[in-house]
């Protein structure tokens, strides 16, 4: 038995975070977290898809060239 995460439910769980905390600084202008802290879940995602390429999901934050603008 592995307590080693699993990458690709990690990069899932990742990839909807910033999705999330995108849209709230963009769309919303209402920000919940720091941008230390959103920074900090971009490099864990940049770290994990340079470790497994082949786990890059089509919806990865790296892909997304920019957000919506705010209303």
């Amino acid at each position: 038995m592995t307590d080693a995460p699993d990458p690709a439910a990690e990069l899932a769980s990742l990839a909807a975070q910033i999705a999330e905390h995108a849209a709230r600084y963009h769309r919303d202008d209402a920000p919940t977290i720091s941008d230390a802290a959103y920074d900090a879940l971009v490099r864990r995602n940049a770290e994990l898809e340079a470790a497994y390429p082949e786990l890059v999901r089509a919806d990865s934050p790296s892909l997304a060239v920019g957000a919506s603008a705010a209303a």
